[in-house]
């Protein structure tokens, strides 16, 4: 079990993208070590050749000023080995002889590295490690000198820098796959977790929600994210269960008076006549319910969002002028003063067609269920980013217990069920606010009622929610 939560926590995308960093990390360090190494080796052999050639220069000042003989005892005092900052020297005068504390077969003008001299060493230094580096010139008599200094400190120091970051990098490399399998292990414990209460959710418990640590981080987005789809899921489910009931209550009244009257009929009509009354009645009671069922599917069809990629900025001012000009005519008919109070130039994004229809589904709800006479506004007005549209009568109005009740399906206040209409028409106007993102409102006094659905003012961004 160990074995696999391991193996899991090396799969996983945390320690992925730590495996990445450190990789950038270490290549990035790799520059550093190279520029480093290089930097700190030219400092120090550029420091000790400008020292023996200073020292050069101060020996054939020696020469021309005491001989031979001057230099010989400079050579003796300050070649020191192993003290310091030691200087190897070599002499070979014009007739062949030689001194110094150094010995060569060849000796070359300028810079030459000599690693055949014989330079003291401590014991237990790798001889190998102890390379001349010297600077060779003429004398003014044309003897050859030859100043240098040994490269090991310089290689002792190379080899320092070399493990100090060759074991900076190992420690580097553990501590980062130590974190890799840490952060990988705690982000696999918070995704097991996620599916646990996932497949809660799945096994039917659907007020089931993701934990959210409160961290800001990506799995707390995550997790705020699903739990949104999860809620909204419940909340389908919950309409879907709610819509099959109140289908199973409402369509058995008419689908049982149906059968009765076809039954009446079968028994007792005796005429063509009472036939044929019959069958309009039954086709009147056939047509309720396909009305029915059309509304239930387009209301299903808008809460799906397929209509979303249709959306376009329109002209909602010269929209709702359009719908109300098509109802005036029954408006005035029935004895109702018309109040509009629409502002002109009011853009919206949206569906024209769905928002046409919930203004006219606005309409005929207080043509329904208002008597005749009652007056109507229809207005339009932008404030605070959002554009409100509404529908206002003097009706008796709805008790406050009951607006919200009266955008849910089916649903007809006491007083509305003699009147024609499936409770549905509000329901629509909800569907069409939801895929706009717009808010709805029901409110009203003692007396009057006024439906609004405010939108979002502009043109928002296509794509995804409006």
């Amino acid at each position: 079990m160990h074995f696999e939560r391991l193996s899991r926590a090396l799969r996983s995308t945390a320690f992925r993208l730590s495996a990445i960093f450190t990789a950038i990390f270490i290549l990035s360090y790799v520059v550093v070590f190279s520029v480093t190494y290089w930097e700190t080796t030219h400092a120090l052999i550029s420091q000790r050749r400008g020292a023996i050639e200073q020292e050069f220069a101060a020996m054939k000042n020696r020469f021309l000023r005491g001989g031979m003989e001057a230099v010989r005892r400079a050579i003796s005092e300050e070649s020191t080995p192993r003290s310091g900052f030691p200087v190897f020297a070599l002499v070979k005068t014009t007739d062949g002889a030689s001194f110094g504390s150094v010995s060569l077969e060849r000796a070359e003008i300028g810079w030459h590295d000599y690693p055949e001299a014989n330079i003291p060493s401590i014991k237990g230094e790798d001889r190998d490690e102890h390379v001349l580096s010297a600077y060779a010139g003429k004398l003014a008599d044309g003897s050859l000198l030859l100043l240098g200094f040994d490269r090991y400190n310089i290689v002792e120091t190379q080899e320092a820098i070399a493990w100090a970051f060759t074991w900076s990098a190992l420690i580097m490399l553990f501590v980062a796959a130590s974190g890799g399998i840490f952060v990988g292990r705690r982000a696999l414990y918070r995704i097991d977790l996620f599916n646990e209460k996932l497949r809660e959710f799945e096994g039917g418990k659907l007020d089931t929600r993701l934990p959210v640590r409160g961290s800001a981080d990506e799995l707390d987005e995550l997790s705020v994210s699903v739990n949104a789809t999860l809620e909204r899921v419940e909340g389908l489910m919950a309409s879907l269960r709610q819509v099959s009931s109140d289908i199973a209550h409402d369509l058995r009244t008419p689908l049982t008076r149906l059968r009765q009257r076809l039954e009446a009929a079968s028994a007792n009509a005796r005429t063509t006549e009472d036939h044929a009354d019959a069958i309009r009645d039954a086709l009147d009671q056939t047509d309720a319910i396909l009305a029915t069922f059309s509304a239930l599917l387009r209301i299903a069809q808008i809460e799906s969002g397929a209509r979303r990629a249709g959306f376009a900025a329109f002209d909602l001012s010269g929209t709702c002028n359009s719908v109300l000009e098509a109802y005036r005519a029954s408006l005035e008919d029935d004895g109702r003063e018309v109040t509009a109070r629409i502002e002109p130039g009011l853009t919206v994004r949206g569906d024209r067609e769905l928002i046409s229809q919930a203004l006219s589904n606005l309409i005929e709800n207080v043509l329904r269920h208002t008597p005749s006479g009652t007056p109507v506004g229809i207005g339009l007005h932008e404030a605070g980013g959002r554009v409100t549209m509404s529908v206002s009568d003097e009706g008796p109005g709805i008790p406050e217990a009951e607006r919200n009740k009266v955008f849910q399906r089916f649903y007809r206040l006491e007083g509305s069920r003699t009147t024609p209409g499936n409770g549905l028409g509000l329901s629509l106007v909800l569907a069409v606010a939801d895929l706009h993102a717009a808010e709805t409102e029901a409110k009203g006094g003692e007396r009057g009622l006024t439906i609004s659905i405010s939108f979002l003012a502009g043109m928002p961004p296509t794509g995804g929610e409006p």
